[in-house]
C-alpha cells in the first residue's frame, strides 16, 4: 500500500500494520519491534482488516478488504473524487461548507491530486491541483483529462496544459444567475460527462425560489415552482437544455456500464425514501417545490403515483451521496451490473442488484459495508485495477470540522470486471420515437418510461387528436402533453374529459387546468363533478385544482420573483368543502371524500348527525362514523349508540360503529348485550370485542356466556381469547371481520396506516396492499415486522436532553436540533438531543397478533388481501 509517513498515532498504527504484513525482509526493524509490541498489548492484530481500527466495521462481504489510504491532517472533509487514466486520484476538499466562526482551516475549497509513483495504482504523493474554489460539490474527469467541477452555483472545466500536475486553465461553463444565495444542497449538485461532448448536471430545488442557469454561449433555462432537474450542456458550456425534472435534491449522477443515466435523490421532509432513479428525456419524477417541502400534496408523486410521473429504480437510505457501477470494480463477479451507493447518514455502502423492468430497471439495496458513527462515506471512484477509492467525511457534522479519510475497497482480483472509460453517450436516456405510429405505440405501452419518451413531441395537431381519442390511455397522455406544450383545449372538451369515468383521465385534466386554466374554468370543473363521481384521489386533485383557479393565486404566481413558491397562498372559497358535505344533490361518494378533507368535520356535530340520520349511502355513512369517532362533542357517543342499536341500518356499518365507540369514554355494556340477541355474525363479533372492555370477569360474564350458548355461530373464542400464536399457513378468513379488527384501537392498524384516505401516516398506505402482497407476505410482515424493513419505512430514534427515547419515521437533522416525524404525522423538534440514529427494530410493534384470535387474524389477512 502507500508508503507515506503518518502524522499522528492512528495513521502510524495503520502504517505499522501495513509494514508487518509485508515479507520480513521488506519491513524496517522499528516496524517489527513496534508491531510486535502492539500485538502483544492487544492493540492490533496484523490479520484484521486494515482500517478496522478507525471505525467499528460492523459488517462487510468476506471477499472484500478495506484499507486506509490517507487521513487527517493530510486530508480533511473530502467530498468529490475522480481518477484519470494514469491512476491519479483527484479529491475535492471542502472548507467552505458552512464553516463555524472558529474554523481554522483554509479559506477556500481545493482539489488535491494523488500520484501513483510505484505503479500499484494507489497514490503515493499528494500536491495541490487547484485552489480558490468556493462551495464545491462534485467533480468528474473525462478521458482527455479535463476535470469538470460542480459548485453550488457554477460548473467549471479545469485543465493542465503544461502537464506539471497543476491546473493552469479554468473555464466557467454554467452559472446559476438566480437565486443568490442558495443553500449548499439546493443548487447545482452533481456532474458527469460523456465522450460525445456533453456534461450532465443535477440541480436541487433552490429552496422554492425562481431560478435561472446560463451557459457560456448565452443559452439558458429557468423555472419557478418546479422541482430540481437534470440538465446538460456541451463541454464548452453551450446548448443548455433540461433533460428531466421532479427532484428534491439530486446529489449524484453517473452513467452505468449499460449506458443508463442514473441519479440519487434525497427525499422531502415527510415523504420517503431517498431514491435511485433512471433518467430519460422528458422524464418527470414527481416533486415540485410549488407544493412545499413536505412532499405531501395531490399533485406530488415520489414513485410514479401520479399520471405522467416515473417510479424510482430503487429505494435508498438517508443521504445517498454517490453511485458507481460495480462492474468497474475488482469485486467478485456476482456484483456485475450492480450499483454501489454511499449512504452518508446510515454509515453504509450498499449494493443494488438491478433487474429489467420494461425498458427500465429496478432493485432492492443490500448492505455491502456497515460502519458506525465515525464512518460517513461520500464519493467513490475506481482505478485501473478495479479498486474503489472512497472519501469519508468521518464526523456526523455538516459544517467543516477538519477530519477526513480516504479508503480503498478491494476484491481478490487484480483487474476489474470491465475497464472504466468515459461513457460514450447517455444514449439510452435520449432514444426517442420518431414517427407518429411509434409515438402512439409508446403512449399505449404499459411501460411509463416509454410513455415519457413519447410525450416529448410538441406536435399540436397530434396532441389534440390524442385528447379526442376514444382510448382513455391516449386521452390521458394527450392531456399531459397538452399541459407541457401549452396547447389550448376548449371548455366543451374539458367538460367531457372531466366527466370521464376513468380516474386517470380526470386527474390528468385537473393537472392540465392547474397549470393552464383560468378562473372561468372553475365553473366547468364544478359542473362536471356535480353530476359525476370521484375517487378519493381524484377528489383531492379536485380541491387542489379549485385552489389553483383562484384569481389571487394565478396573479401571485405570475408576479412572483424573489418569493419562495410555497409562500403563495392557495385558498378555497369560504365554506367550499362544507357546501359539498351538506349538499344532498352531490354524489354521496364525493360528499364522503369532502368529509374526509374537511378540517372542521369533527367540530360540526349537527351536520354529522343530520347525515347519519338521513343518508342511506354506505360510503358517506362510513365517513360520518369515522368523523363522529374523532368528535369531542358530548352527544356524539349517544348518537353512535343509537345508530348501532337500529336494526334497520346496514349491519356492517352498525358493527363498524360499535368498534368506533371503543374510542369513547362512555360505556354501554348492557346495551351491547342486547345486540347479541340479534344473532348477526359480524355484529356479534364487534359486540363481543366491545364487551371485553366491560370487566369480563364481573357480573357481565354470565350474561355473555348465556347468550353465546344461543347464537348460531360459535364465537366463544373471541370472548375467551386463548392468545394462541399464529403459525403456519393462514386459514381462510372473513374480510368483514378483518375490517372490524383493522379498526380496533388495540390492534393499532389504523393508528399508523391509511385505507382510502382514513388513518395514520407513520406506516405505508394500505389502500392497495393486496395488489403487491399475498397472504404469506402479509402474515410475515405482521408476525415479524423487523424481518424486512424497506428504506422508506426505516425508523429513527432520538434521545432528548432529559434522556427520553422517541421514535419516528422521517428525520431532519440541523446543526444542533433534530426534527422527527412522530406517530401523529407531525414533526417534533428536539433541541440539542443527546443522541439519535437508526432504530434497530421496525416502527411496527411486535406481538400485535397476540391481541387477536386466529379467527380474527385470518379475517385481517383476508381484508388486507382484498384491498386492491
Amino acid at each position: 500500500m502507500t508508503k507515506y509517513v503518518p502524522y499522528h498515532l492512528q495513521t502510524f498504527q495503520s502504517y505499522i500494520v501495513r509494514m508487518i504484513q509485508r515479507p520480513i525482509m521488506q519491513c524496517p526493524l522499528v516496524c517489527l519491534v513496534v508491531g510486535l509490541t502492539m500485538v502483544a498489548l492487544g492493540c492490533r492484530n496484523a490479520e484484521t482488516t486494515r482500517g478496522e481500527r478507525y471505525f467499528n466495521l460492523q459488517s462487510m462481504d468476506a471477499d472484500l478488504r478495506i484499507s486506509l489510504i490517507e487521513s487527517t491532517p493530510n486530508l480533511v472533509t473530502p467530498i468529490g473524487i475522480a481518477t484519470d487514466q494514469q491512476d491519479q486520484v483527484y479529491i475535492l476538499e471542502s472548507h467552505t461548507h458552512s464553516p463555524t466562526s472558529d474554523y481554522d482551516g483554509p479559506t477556500y475549497d481545493r482539489i488535491k491530486i494523488g500520484k501513483d509513483v510505484d505503479g500499484d495504482a494507489v497514490p503515493d504523493e499528494w500536491h495541490m491541483y487547484a485552489d480558490s474554489i468556493e462551495d464545491g460539490m462534485n467533480l468528474t474527469i473525462d478521458d482527455q483529462g479535463t476535470l469538470f467541477l460542480a459548485t453550488k452555483d457554477q460548473v467549471f472545466a479545469f485543465t493542465d496544459e503544461d502537464g506539471n500536475g497543476i491546473s493552469d486553465q479554468r473555464k466557467l461553463l454554467l452559472e446559476m444567475i438566480t437565486p443568490t444565495p442558495v443553500y449548499d444542497h439546493a443548487g447545482i449538485l452533481g456532474v458527469t460527462s460523456t465522450a460525445d461532448g456533453w456534461i450532465y448536471v443535477t440541480r436541487g430545488n433552490t429552496g422554492g425560489k425562481r431560478w435561472r442557469i446560463k451557459g457560456a454561449d448565452g443559452s439558458f433555462i429557468d423555472g419557478f415552482g418546479d422541482g430540481g432537474n437534470v440538465i446538460r450542456c456541451t463541454k464548452e458550456g453551450g446548448a443548455v437544455e433540461e433533460i428531466a425534472t421532479g427532484f428534491w435534491n439530486p446529489f449524484a449522477i453517473d452513467i452505468s456500464s449499460s449506458g443508463r443515466l442514473l441519479v440519487t435523490d434525497n427525499d422531502p421532509d415527510s415523504r420517503g425514501p431517498n431514491r435511485l432513479v433512471e433518467i430519460v428525456m422528458g422524464g418527470d419524477y414527481g416533486y415540485q417545490s410549488l407544493y412545499g417541502g413536505s412532499g405531501i400534496h395531490p399533485f406530488l408523486a415520489w414513485n410514479g403515483e401520479l399520471p405522467g410521473t416515473l417510479p424510482y429504480a430503487a429505494p435508498l437510505g438517508e443521504a445517498p451521496c454517490d453511485i458507481i457501477d460495480a462492474s468497474y470494480t475488482n469485486f467478485p463477479d456476482r456484483y456485475r451490473g450492480h450499483v454501489l451507493a454511499a449512504v452518508w447518514e446510515e454509515n453504509a455502502i450498499v449494493h443494488i442488484p438491478l433487474k429489467q423492468r420494461g425498458s427500465s430497471i429496478k432493485g432492492i439495496p443490500k448492505k455491502l459495508i456497515q460502519g458506525d458513527s465515525l464512518f460517513h462515506p461520500v464519493a467513490m471512484a475506481t482505478n485501473s485495477k478495479g479498486d474503489v477509492f472512497l472519501t469519508d467525511w468521518v464526523i456526523r457534522q455538516y459544517p467543516n470540522h477538519g477530519e477526513g479519510r480516504l479508503w480503498m475497497i478491494s476484491g481478490q482480483s487484480s483487474h476489474p470486471m470491465m475497464v472504466h472509460t468515459e461513457a460514450k453517450s447517455a444514449g439510452h436516456a435520449l432514444e426517442l420515437p420518431s414517427t407518429t405510429d411509434e409515438i402512439k405505440e409508446h403512449l399505449l405501452s404499459a411501460d411509463p418510461f416509454l410513455r415519457a419518451k413519447a410525450r416529448n413531441t410538441h406536435n399540436q395537431k397530434l396532441i389534440l387528436q390524442l385528447v379526442e381519442s376514444d382510448q382513455p390511455q391516449l386521452r390521458t397522455q394527450g392531456l399531459l402533453m397538452a399541459r407541457d406544450a401549452a396547447v389550448d383545449i376548449n371548455k366543451d372538451a374539458i367538460f367531457e374529459l372531466l366527466s370521464s369515468p376513468e380516474e386517470e383521465v380526470q386527474v390528468a385534466t385537473m393537472l392540465y387546468l392547474s397549470k393552464l386554466g383560468m378562473p372561468s374554468d372553475k365553473a366547468v370543473l364544478e359542473k362536471a363533478f356535480a353530476i359525476g363521481s370521484l375517487s378519493a384521489k381524484a377528489f383531492d386533485a379536485y380541491l387542489a385544482t379549485i385552489r389553483h383557479l383562484n384569481p389571487s393565486f394565478i396573479e401571485a404566481r405570475s408576479k412572483a420573483k424573489d418569493r419562495r413558491d410555497k409562500a403563495l397562498e392557495r385558498k378555497l372559497p369560504a365554506g367550499f368543502i362544507q357546501n359539498i358535505v351538506t349538499n344532498p344533490a352531490v354524489d354521496p361518494s364525493i360528499r364522503a371524500s369532502a368529509l374526509r378533507a374537511w378540517p372542521k368535520r369533527s367540530d360540526n356535530y349537527e351536520i354529522l348527525a343530520s347525515i347519519l340520520n338521513a343518508s342511506s349511502a354506505s360510503d358517506l355513512l362510513e365517513a360520518t362514523i369515522y368523523s363522529l369517532r374523532d368528535s369531542d362533542d358530548p352527544e356524539a357517543a349517544a348518537l353512535m349508540l343509537s345508530f348501532a342499536m337500529n336494526p334497520e341500518k346496514d349491519v356492517d356499518l352498525r358493527a363498524l360503529t360499535i368498534v368506533a365507540l371503543l374510542s369513547k369514554q362512555e360505556k354501554y355494556c348492557s346495551d351491547m348485550i342486547r345486540l347479541l340477541e340479534e344473532d348477526l355474525h359480524i355484529l356479534s363479533v364487534a359486540t363481543l370485542r366491545y364487551l371485553k372492555r366491560c370487566n369480563p370477569d364481573g357480573p357481565i360474564k354470565e350474561q355473555v356466556n348465556n347468550m353465546l350458548d344461543k347464537v348460531s355461530v360459535d364465537l366463544a373464542h373471541i370472548w375467551h381469547h386463548p392468545n394462541e400464536p399464529k403459525n403456519g399457513e393462514p386459514s381462510q378468513g372473513d374480510p368483514a371481520v378483518g375490517k372490524i379488527v383493522f379498526h380496533l384501537p388495540q390492534a393499532q392498524c389504523r393508528t399508523c396506516h391509511k385505507v382510502d384516505g382514513w388513518g395514520g401516516v407513520l406506516g405505508p398506505d394500505l389502500s392497495h396492499i393486496g395488489s403487491s402482497k399475498g397472504k404469506e407476505l402479509l402474515t410475515e410482515s405482521i408476525l415479524e415486522p423487523s424481518a424486512q424493513i424497506a428504506p422508506e419505512w426505516q425508523g429513527w430514534f432520538v434521545i432528548d436532553q432529559e434522556g427520553n427515547y422517541h421514535v419516528g419515521r422521517q428525520i431532519d437533522v440541523g446543526r444542533k436540533n433534530v426534527e422527527l416525524l412522530d406517530i401523529s404525522g407531525d414533526f417534533i423538534t428536539y433541541k440539542e438531543p443527546k443522541d439519535y440514529g437508526l432504530a434497530e427494530a421496525s416502527l411496527m410493534p411486535p406481538g400485535l397478533h397476540l391481541g387477536m384470535t386466529d379467527y380474527e387474524f385470518a379475517g385481517l389477512l383476508a381484508y388486507l388481501a382484498q384491498l386492491k
